[in-house]
Protein backbone atom coordinates (compact mmCIF):
# COMPACT_ATOMS: atom_id res chain seq x y z
CA UNK A 1 0.00 0.00 0.00
CA UNK A 2 1.39 3.01 -0.82
CA UNK A 3 0.08 6.84 0.68
CA UNK A 4 0.09 9.72 -1.29
CA UNK A 5 -0.99 13.41 -0.13
CA UNK A 6 -2.24 16.04 -1.94
CA UNK A 7 -1.77 20.12 -0.93
CA UNK A 8 -4.61 20.21 0.73
CA UNK A 9 -3.05 17.38 3.29
CA UNK A 10 -5.71 14.78 2.74
CA UNK A 11 -3.83 11.48 2.57
CA UNK A 12 -5.74 8.99 -0.08
CA UNK A 13 -4.21 5.18 0.60
CA UNK A 14 -4.78 2.26 -1.90
CA UNK A 15 -3.82 -1.20 -2.57
CA UNK A 16 -1.77 -1.41 -5.82
CA UNK A 17 -2.21 -5.05 -7.77
CA UNK A 18 1.29 -6.95 -7.29
CA UNK A 19 0.77 -7.18 -11.62
CA UNK A 20 1.04 -3.16 -11.86
CA UNK A 21 4.33 -1.37 -12.28
CA UNK A 22 4.74 1.73 -10.49
CA UNK A 23 7.39 4.11 -9.66
CA UNK A 24 7.68 7.72 -7.58
CA UNK A 25 6.14 10.30 -9.61
CA UNK A 26 3.84 8.72 -11.53
CA UNK A 27 -0.16 10.12 -11.88
CA UNK A 28 -3.01 8.23 -11.51
CA UNK A 29 -7.01 8.49 -11.18
CA UNK A 30 -9.19 7.13 -8.55
CA UNK A 31 -12.77 7.50 -8.25
CA UNK A 32 -14.05 8.05 -4.51
CA UNK A 33 -17.60 7.10 -3.78
CA UNK A 34 -19.26 9.39 -1.25
CA UNK A 35 -22.86 7.72 -0.40
CA UNK A 36 -24.19 4.38 -1.55
CA UNK A 37 -25.40 4.34 -4.78
CA UNK A 38 -29.21 4.61 -5.72
CA UNK A 39 -31.42 2.14 -7.73
CA UNK A 40 -33.16 4.34 -9.74
CA UNK A 41 -33.59 4.88 -13.36
CA UNK A 42 -30.71 6.19 -15.62
CA UNK A 43 -30.30 7.28 -19.37
CA UNK A 44 -26.66 7.60 -20.89
CA UNK A 45 -26.39 11.27 -21.11
CA UNK A 46 -26.31 10.73 -24.80
CA UNK A 47 -29.94 10.31 -24.70
CA UNK A 48 -30.86 13.64 -23.23
CA UNK A 49 -31.22 16.93 -24.22
CA UNK A 50 -31.33 19.53 -21.70
CA UNK A 51 -29.97 21.30 -18.46
CA UNK A 52 -28.83 19.93 -15.34
CA UNK A 53 -32.45 19.72 -13.92
CA UNK A 54 -34.74 18.74 -16.85
CA UNK A 55 -34.51 17.46 -20.18
CA UNK A 56 -35.61 16.07 -23.23
CA UNK A 57 -35.32 12.40 -24.35
CA UNK A 58 -36.94 10.70 -27.34
CA UNK A 59 -39.34 7.83 -26.59
CA UNK A 60 -40.09 5.02 -29.63
CA UNK A 61 -43.25 3.43 -28.86
CA UNK A 62 -44.40 -0.17 -29.37
CA UNK A 63 -45.56 1.05 -33.00
CA UNK A 64 -41.69 2.41 -34.24
CA UNK A 65 -43.04 6.01 -33.83
CA UNK A 66 -40.81 8.79 -31.95
CA UNK A 67 -42.21 11.14 -29.60
CA UNK A 68 -40.51 13.69 -27.38
CA UNK A 69 -40.65 13.49 -23.82
CA UNK A 70 -39.74 15.96 -21.11
CA UNK A 71 -38.00 14.31 -17.79
CA UNK A 72 -36.83 15.60 -14.61
CA UNK A 73 -33.46 14.65 -14.04
CA UNK A 74 -31.44 14.07 -11.14
CA UNK A 75 -27.84 13.37 -10.38
CA UNK A 76 -25.52 12.56 -13.06
CA UNK A 77 -22.04 11.37 -13.83
CA UNK A 78 -19.68 11.51 -17.01
CA UNK A 79 -22.08 9.20 -18.73
CA UNK A 80 -25.04 8.20 -17.02
CA UNK A 81 -28.26 10.63 -15.77
CA UNK A 82 -30.97 9.60 -13.39
CA UNK A 83 -34.35 9.92 -14.68
CA UNK A 84 -36.44 11.12 -11.85
CA UNK A 85 -39.79 11.63 -13.61
CA UNK A 86 -41.32 11.72 -17.24
CA UNK A 87 -40.45 7.83 -17.98
CA UNK A 88 -42.01 4.66 -17.14
CA UNK A 89 -39.31 1.63 -16.61
CA UNK A 90 -39.03 -0.31 -19.81
CA UNK A 91 -40.11 2.08 -22.13
CA UNK A 92 -37.72 2.50 -25.20
CA UNK A 93 -35.49 4.99 -25.50
CA UNK A 94 -33.31 6.80 -29.05
CA UNK A 95 -29.93 6.59 -27.18
CA UNK A 96 -28.18 8.89 -29.57
CA UNK A 97 -30.68 10.68 -31.18
CA UNK A 98 -30.25 13.17 -33.82
CA UNK A 99 -31.47 17.05 -33.93
CA UNK A 100 -33.74 16.17 -36.87
CA UNK A 101 -35.45 13.91 -34.14
CA UNK A 102 -36.04 16.68 -31.84
CA UNK A 103 -37.53 18.51 -34.34
CA UNK A 104 -39.79 16.03 -35.90
CA UNK A 105 -41.49 14.39 -33.06
CA UNK A 106 -44.40 15.05 -31.75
Amino acid sequence: MRDHSDSAGVTIACDIPSDIIVAPGLTGVMAIALEQPKKVPTLPRTAVFGSQQSGVVIVVTDEGERQRREVILGDADTQYVEVIDGLTPGEDVLAVPLETDLLSAP
